[in-house]
């Protein structure tokens, strides 16, 4: 297919009555939108057209895919904001829209109608507004991944993800709550005892770092797994007060590195 012209999406796939994977991705030639007749498909599990040249919206019609399970669109130039039929597909489990052009705020009932996601990717789009704190809902998730968005701010529902493995919120407008403690999220995500990886670069976080992230979740850290703490610490040269917490931020990261070094000798030596 390397050597055809670029041409659109074939509607004509939508006639596939019992199809139940389409796997287009990575071909550059294919452009346009994305035909609505391919709803049609209902008994599609796995949809995957990343990497290609796909423009438009995705249309609402998309929620006729009741069986649909993984849906794989990075990668790609589609626009908009994302359908809500989407967040009413109870069999999905993972979703991957990253490196397009959506853009508006999620639905405040996103995590409502997804009880079966696992893993969401949204990264490298524009997407703004408060993440929804009905993200607690999807009691499954173990990756989040929302970075380079203007999303903000953080929701301490998060804390609810008892599977969640990895949560990477770099680059967006992340602060904590309006009605509570700026970084009272992090102390929230102490209940997520999976959690191994947490990117929080390159947001607006000016305050000092909760000693519960020191005390209680990095002392269950027996197993050796590296976690990944990026703080990025917004100080304001005009208002010299907003740096007061920055010894503390850097006191608590030197004890989670010396925690975890102590860990990692203690595995090499059994290792031995």
């Amino acid at each position: 297919m390397n050597d055809n012209p670029e041409r659109n999406v074939p509607e004509e796939i939508g006639k596939l009555a019992n199809l139940e994977t389409l796997i287009l991705h990575g071909n550059k030639q294919i452009s346009g939108t994305i035909p609505k007749r391919w709803f049609n498909c209902a008994s599609l599990w796995d949809l995957a057209m990343n990497a290609n040249d796909l423009t438009g919206t995705i249309p609402s019609e998309i929620g006729e895919l009741r069986n649909l399970e993984y849906l794989y669109l990075q990668y790609n130039s589609l626009t908009g904001t994302i359908p809500s039929t989407l967040f009413n597909m109870t069999a999905l489990r993972i979703i991957v829209l990253r490196s397009n052009r959506f853009s508006g705020r999620l639905p405040s009932e996103f995590g409502h109608g997804l009880p079966n996601l696992e893993e969401i990717y949204l990264w490298n789009n524009q997407f703004s507004g408060q993440f929804p704190s009905s993200i607690s809902n999807c009691s499954k998730l173990t990756i989040v991944e929302l970075s380079t968005n203007s999303f903000g701010p953080i929701p301490n529902s998060l804390g609810n993800l008892m599977h969640l493995e990895r949560l990477n919120i770099e680059d967006n407008l992340f602060t904590g709550e309006s009605s509570v403690p700026e970084l009272s999220f992090l102390s929230s995500l102490t209940s997520c005892k999976a959690l191994t990886r947490l990117v929080l670069a390159g947001n607006p976080l000016n305050r000092t770092l909760p000693t519960s992230i020191g005390e209680e979740y990095f002392a269950d850290k027996k197993d050796g797994v590296s976690f990944i703490l990026g703080l990025s610490v917004e100080c304001c040269v005009e208002v010299p007060d907003e740096r007061n917490g920055i010894t503390q931020v850097l006191s608590t990261l030197v004890t989670i590195r010396t925690q975890f070094l102590a860990t990692l000798a203690k595995t090499n030596e059994i290792g031995r």
